[in-house]
């Protein structure tokens, strides 16, 4: 029975007993009380020790893990961007590239043209070279017979005027005669005057002609120098074009000369050149890329007990030396290595 103002509780009953397991139950809390109220032992407060050691070595493995986590990850992001740059950069340097060359062969196509014309323009210089000399020729041939004639002209002169002074001495037959000669030697030379302001004319008209052909032929010499100009402007911005070009420029069908196809067979040989050690630069750095990504992927999947014990292995230690040298020495030694583990 209790009161209200009563500090203890009081249970009355008929029979009373003891439950066994309510007692050892009671009996093993207070015993367990008492042994944590009992100062630790050397071995608990090692183990003890051990324990917290092992949990901060975890919390720090744990978290140079995940610090070493998010660094790969931030590589991985950075190599992947430059990849990713690398990439774009390729994509616009063939875009470039097919521009150049689309560029290149109009360039040659105009050049194969202009030479070409060149080719002919020479053809009509060389034809108008042909006539000039055959022009030249002729007005030398035609001087010869002027000077010819003149001589004859003269000795004809002479003729008469031996005659006339021979016609006073003579008989009116011989006269008669010498007249009907000197009547055909009039005609003659009438005839031989003509002639020669003929050929004059001639002459002038092949002098006319030789001047108009100069002057034809020194605007066609300007012309294939400006042609020539051309060429090897458009050369160059080939030979420019060519550094950067992916793929060899078919060359032109026509090649003027010996000298200019051997120089376009030295520019193809140098692009192709220059256009392998480029493709085996992007190739190398390609597989570099690719090797650092497969590297940081492997070191994604690796542990850092993983990576330590690479570094035991590479060192020479085992689980066996390790057991050996924890087995022997003192209990001071051991501590020792214990807490360098």
């Amino acid at each position: 029975m209790s009161g209200e103002k009563s500090a203890a509780f009081a249970f009355y009953a008929a029979k009373s007993s003891v439950s066994k397991e309510i007692l050892d139950l009671a009996t093993g809390n207070h015993e367990l009380y008492m042994k944590r109220r009992r100062e630790q032992t050397i071995e608990i407060q090692q183990m003890r020790y051990f324990e917290e050691q092992q949990q901060k070595e975890k919390h720090r493995i744990v978290t140079r893990e995940r610090q070493l986590r998010l660094q790969a990850e931030k590589e991985r992001d950075e190599i992947e961007r430059k990849f990713n740059d690398y990439q774009r950069q390729m994509k616009e340097i063939h875009d470039t590239l097919l521009k150049y060359q689309e560029a290149a062969e109009l360039l040659a196509r105009k050049a194969h043209i202009s030479n070409e014309e060149a080719r002919l323009q020479a053809e009509k210089a060389l034809a108008i070279e042909t006539q000039l000399e055959r022009c030249k020729y002729e007005i030398s041939r035609n001087e010869e017979e002027k000077r010819l004639y003149a001589r004859q002209i003269s000795e004809c002169e002479q003729i008469i005027s031996t005659l006339v002074n021979d016609s006073v001495k003579s008989n009116s037959a011989y006269i008669s005669c010498r007249c009907g000669e000197l009547s055909l030697l009039s005609s003659t030379i009438e005839k031989r005057r003509k002639e020669a302001e003929e050929l004059k004319i001639e002459v002038a008209k092949w002098r006319v002609a030789e001047a108009a052909a100069r002057e034809k032929l020194l605007s066609i010499t300007q012309l294939n120098q400006s042609i020539a100009v051309i060429n090897a402007a458009t050369q160059a911005q080939q030979n420019l074009v060519q550094t950067s070009s992916p793929r060899a420029l078919s060359p032109p069908p026509y090649r003027p000369t010996l000298r200019n196809q051997e120089l376009n067979q030295t520019d193809e040989r140098a692009f192709l050149i220059e256009k392998q050690s480029k493709q085996a630069q992007l190739a190398l750095q390609l597989q570099d890329l690719k090797n650092v990504i497969q590297s940081k992927k492997i070191e994604e999947k690796q542990t850092f007990l993983d990576k330590a014990y690479e570094e035991n292995l590479a060192v020479g230690d085992n689980k066996y030396s390790t057991i050996q040298k924890a087995s022997s020495g003192t209990a001071s030694k051991r501590m020792a290595m214990l807490q360098d583990l």
